[in-house]
């Protein structure tokens, strides 16, 4: 009887033993636990002071907080919101050359058939072309595609009017007064790809702002042909070009939609 009760003894304070080595050791845990969980409150609550105090302009760091904590947070913040501030700025300079880019698009844009007369089109776009074929005009001013480019030469004045190069040239060697020229079968396929071409672009045109500023200008660099106003002709303004010379060749003008 003594036997089992001293064992009984043993038994029970074994497990005592163990219980309080778990408690202890769940202490030790939930001692260490809660000493981490403070110090990250207390460095969010320090970042949080000390931004804070930067604000109203209380200094760098709150009373009872140091810069460190405020400064390490701070920087990792910076860190990680670089990407989303390079992106932000990325798109915002995107957003902004677009903004630019629309806004210089639609600014550039000066001329149009209300408050300039024109002078392309399948209307008289053939007769201006022909004029400076047979003259072998080099040069001229006062003429504008519909941005605002001044348009200097008649192969300019073909290409705004959607006229390749070459079928300009090869159109201004048929019509050309000077031998050797095109025979009629060479002015007249070269006339009808000149309206191909241009059915290809219907839209575009030749804008003349100020009639006192066109100019054109012959090869020999004598005479300067420069325009001094327009007339009627056949229900249009026509724009004669009086130079140094006897002979006036005409440049076919529409009169602005706005007159």
């Amino acid at each position: 009887m003594i036997y089992y009760k001293k064992k009984i003894q043993q038994d029970v304070g074994a497990t005592a033993v163990e219980y309080g080595i778990l408690s202890a050791l769940i202490a030790v845990v939930t001692i260490l636990g809660l000493q981490a969980t403070g110090t990250n409150l207390g460095t969010t609550y320090c970042t949080i002071a000390n931004q804070l105090s930067q604000a109203v302009g209380a200094g760098a760091t709150a009373s009872g907080c140091s810069a460190t904590s405020s400064s390490s947070s701070a920087s990792s913040s910076s860190a990680d919101g670089s990407g989303s501030s390079a992106d932000s700025s990325s798109s915002s300079s995107s957003s902004d050359s677009s903004s630019d880019s629309s806004s210089s698009s639609s600014t550039q844009v000066k001329y149009n058939a209300s408050n300039s007369y024109t002078a392309g089109g399948s209307k008289w776009a053939l007769d201006n072309m022909l004029e400076f074929a047979q003259l072998n005009i080099q040069s001229m001013t006062g003429m504008y595609d519909a941005y605002g480019n001044e348009i200097t030469s008649p192969v300019q004045f073909a290409e705004t009017l959607g006229i390749s190069a070459e079928d300009y040239q090869a159109f201004a060697d048929a019509y050309s007064l000077i031998s050797p020229h095109g025979t009629a079968t060479d002015q007249t396929n070269t006339e009808n790809k000149l309206k191909s071409d241009m059915a290809s672009n219907p839209s575009a045109n030749i804008y003349i702002p100020d009639l006192s500023q066109v100019s054109v200008t012959e090869p020999d660099g004598e005479t300067n042909l420069t325009a001094k106003g327009a007339t009627g002709y056949a229900g249009n303004p026509v724009y004669t070009i009086h130079g140094a010379s006897d002979f006036s060749p005409p440049l076919m003008l529409n009169a602005p939609t706005g007159n």
